[in-house]
Protein backbone atom coordinates (compact mmCIF):
# COMPACT_ATOMS: atom_id res chain seq x y z
CA UNK A 1 0.00 0.00 0.00
CA UNK A 2 1.30 3.37 -0.98
CA UNK A 3 -0.25 6.76 -1.36
CA UNK A 4 0.94 9.59 -1.44
CA UNK A 5 1.40 9.12 2.25
CA UNK A 6 -0.74 6.24 3.54
CA UNK A 7 -1.02 7.64 7.06
CA UNK A 8 -3.04 10.60 5.70
CA UNK A 9 -5.71 8.39 4.09
CA UNK A 10 -8.86 8.54 6.25
CA UNK A 11 -9.99 4.97 5.45
CA UNK A 12 -6.51 3.45 5.79
CA UNK A 13 -7.24 1.40 8.94
CA UNK A 14 -10.51 0.05 7.55
CA UNK A 15 -8.86 -0.96 4.29
CA UNK A 16 -5.92 -2.58 6.05
CA UNK A 17 -8.24 -4.58 8.30
CA UNK A 18 -10.14 -5.74 5.22
CA UNK A 19 -6.94 -6.90 3.47
CA UNK A 20 -5.79 -8.78 6.55
CA UNK A 21 -9.24 -10.42 6.93
CA UNK A 22 -8.58 -11.93 3.48
CA UNK A 23 -5.09 -13.11 4.55
CA UNK A 24 -3.39 -10.78 2.09
CA UNK A 25 0.29 -10.08 2.75
CA UNK A 26 0.79 -6.35 3.19
CA UNK A 27 3.74 -4.04 2.68
CA UNK A 28 3.09 -0.44 3.66
CA UNK A 29 5.22 2.22 1.94
CA UNK A 30 5.66 5.46 3.87
CA UNK A 31 8.04 8.34 4.34
CA UNK A 32 7.81 7.58 8.08
CA UNK A 33 7.23 11.15 9.25
CA UNK A 34 3.59 10.80 10.34
CA UNK A 35 3.72 7.54 12.29
CA UNK A 36 2.44 8.01 15.84
CA UNK A 37 2.38 5.62 18.78
CA UNK A 38 -1.33 4.93 18.25
CA UNK A 39 -0.59 3.97 14.62
CA UNK A 40 2.11 1.56 15.76
CA UNK A 41 -0.22 0.03 18.33
CA UNK A 42 -2.85 -0.51 15.61
CA UNK A 43 -0.30 -1.99 13.19
CA UNK A 44 1.04 -4.34 15.88
CA UNK A 45 -2.45 -5.76 16.29
CA UNK A 46 -3.21 -6.11 12.57
CA UNK A 47 0.04 -6.94 10.78
CA UNK A 48 1.61 -10.38 10.77
CA UNK A 49 5.26 -9.96 11.88
CA UNK A 50 6.33 -12.94 9.77
CA UNK A 51 4.87 -11.80 6.45
CA UNK A 52 3.92 -8.10 6.57
CA UNK A 53 6.21 -5.08 6.68
CA UNK A 54 6.50 -1.32 6.66
CA UNK A 55 8.90 0.16 4.12
CA UNK A 56 10.32 3.55 5.07
CA UNK A 57 12.30 5.87 2.82
CA UNK A 58 15.55 7.53 3.83
CA UNK A 59 17.95 9.16 1.41
CA UNK A 60 21.17 8.80 3.37
CA UNK A 61 22.65 9.91 6.66
CA UNK A 62 21.00 12.80 8.50
CA UNK A 63 22.66 15.71 6.67
CA UNK A 64 22.00 14.22 3.23
CA UNK A 65 18.49 12.99 3.98
CA UNK A 66 17.45 16.32 5.49
CA UNK A 67 18.96 18.25 2.56
CA UNK A 68 16.78 16.17 0.20
CA UNK A 69 13.63 15.66 2.31
CA UNK A 70 13.63 18.60 4.72
CA UNK A 71 15.15 19.58 8.04
CA UNK A 72 14.31 17.24 10.91
CA UNK A 73 12.96 14.43 8.74
CA UNK A 74 15.78 12.01 9.56
CA UNK A 75 15.12 12.19 13.31
CA UNK A 76 11.36 11.73 12.82
CA UNK A 77 11.96 8.70 10.63
CA UNK A 78 14.49 7.20 13.02
CA UNK A 79 11.99 7.58 15.84
CA UNK A 80 9.27 5.92 13.74
CA UNK A 81 11.56 3.00 12.97
CA UNK A 82 12.28 2.51 16.67
CA UNK A 83 8.56 2.64 17.53
CA UNK A 84 7.82 0.00 14.91
CA UNK A 85 10.68 -2.36 15.69
CA UNK A 86 9.97 -2.12 19.42
CA UNK A 87 6.53 -3.57 18.64
CA UNK A 88 8.02 -6.37 16.53
CA UNK A 89 6.87 -4.86 13.24
CA UNK A 90 9.17 -5.73 10.36
CA UNK A 91 10.68 -2.60 8.79
CA UNK A 92 12.44 -2.33 5.44
CA UNK A 93 14.31 0.77 4.35
CA UNK A 94 14.42 2.15 0.82
CA UNK A 95 16.89 4.65 -0.56
CA UNK A 96 16.82 6.22 -4.00
CA UNK A 97 20.45 6.31 -5.08
CA UNK A 98 21.66 9.58 -6.62
CA UNK A 99 24.83 11.64 -6.87
CA UNK A 100 24.32 13.09 -3.38
CA UNK A 101 24.04 9.79 -1.51
CA UNK A 102 25.70 7.03 -3.53
CA UNK A 103 28.83 7.23 -1.40
CA UNK A 104 26.79 6.51 1.78
CA UNK A 105 25.43 3.07 0.90
CA UNK A 106 27.69 1.22 3.35
CA UNK A 107 26.97 3.74 6.11
CA UNK A 108 23.22 3.30 5.56
CA UNK A 109 23.63 -0.47 5.58
CA UNK A 110 25.30 -0.21 9.01
CA UNK A 111 22.56 2.18 10.18
CA UNK A 112 19.90 -0.35 9.16
CA UNK A 113 21.69 -3.18 10.94
CA UNK A 114 21.97 -1.05 14.08
CA UNK A 115 18.20 -0.43 14.04
CA UNK A 116 17.40 -4.06 13.16
CA UNK A 117 15.89 -3.05 9.82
Amino acid sequence: MTGGEIFTVPYFSKFLKYLKSKNIIVELLTNGTLIREKDVEFLSQVLNPKTDSVQISLEGPEKVNDFIRGEGVFKKVKNSIKLLTDKNIRVCMSMTINSLNACYIEEMYDFCRELKV
